[in-house]
């Protein structure tokens, strides 16, 4: 929970949440394309529509290795769970 992660730590998942900089989305970008990124409030995710990934932000940092990036255009578990 929120709670009990340190004071840092739930500073910098609120400053995301809440304000993330213009300008450092303007510097941040895809690491494949060197596209734009958007920022996806809700899931705490930068999203780059052309690779159709979802770079996590995990304790305020962005994750920005490909490798930790989810696939959008992956089936999620809830589908692949409904397929069976």
């Amino acid at each position: 929970s929120l709670l009990k992660q340190p004071l840092q730590v739930r500073f910098l998942n609120i400053l995301w949440r809440n304000c993330v900089d213009t300008r450092l989305l303007d510097i941040l970008v895809c690491p494949l394309c060197k596209g734009p990124l958007k920022f996806d409030k809700q899931a705490q995710e930068l999203i780059c529509n052309p690779d159709h990934l979802a770079f996590p932000i995990r304790d305020g940092i962005p994750i920005m290795w490909a490798e930790q990036a989810r696939d959008m255009n992956a089936a999620s578990p809830q589908q692949s769970d409904s397929v069976k």
